[in-house]
């Protein structure tokens, strides 16, 4: 049994609830049949396998650089650490086999600019200045273009490249630390790290680290 989501209603559904409610449009509310067989088709793109659901937080009133991501299990899979400094530090992703990323705050910038050295090589994400949504882009290596983009209420993003997904996010209320939720989409490594790696950078920015309050133009 295949499930996915849908991207119009934002829920996990089985492909065949989605044909049995066509079916019901055709037969009984009367909906042409070309029509019903065009959304069969538009619901079968748009319903797409989760491979793992990831967790991401941090304490939101914390001093000290510490995002830990876990599995479904509780169990830590990725962990980002920033040095405690006055100025531009550096911050170290790792996994069970040892460090997967590097990500620096580019202080000169005309838009806030992160620096990416990692496993998938050397690239950028930048998030937009005039933007009425949170938004990254990712610049240069293998996933160039990336994007994720946020809803206005600033809590539920999804992560795309070249129209297609890679990951979506929902992020929790009410609660004393920065926590979403993350629905890995693509089962390549490529995908997931580049998902982990922008939520890190994400939750870096709305937490103030990296000064991100004293943008700086070159």
């Amino acid at each position: 049994m295949i499930q996915g989501f849908l991207q119009s209603g934002e829920k996990i559904v089985e492909l065949p609830t989605l044909l049995l409610i066509h079916l019901f449009e055709m037969f009984v509310i009367g909906i042409p049949a070309s029509r019903t067989l065009s959304l069969q088709k538009i619901s079968r793109e748009r319903a797409i396998k989760l491979i793992q659901q990831l967790t991401i937080s941090n304490k939101i009133f914390s001093l000290r650089g510490r995002i830990p991501i876990t599995n479904q299990q509780g169990e830590l899979v990725y962990e980002a650490r920033g040095e405690f400094a006055f100025f531009n530090p550096t911050w170290c992703l790792t996994n069970a086999q040892g460090e997967v990323a590097t990500i620096r705050r580019k202080v000169f910038a005309w838009r806030p600019t992160w620096l990416i050295t990692s496993q998938l090589g050397v690239f950028k994400i930048q998030r937009p200045i005039w933007s009425v949504v949170r938004k990254y882009q990712v610049v240069g290596g293998p996933l160039d273009g990336a994007e994720m983009t946020g809803n206005f209420w600033d809590l539920d993003f999804k992560i795309t490249h070249r129209s297609e997904y890679l990951a979506r996010v929902q992020g929790k209320l009410l609660t004393l630390r920065d926590t979403h939720t993350i629905d890995l989409l693509k089962s390549d490594p490529q995908s997931s790290l580049l998902t982990v790696i922008t939520m890190v950078v994400m939750h870096m920015d709305r937490s103030g680290w990296q000064f991100a309050q004293n943008d700086h133009v070159a």
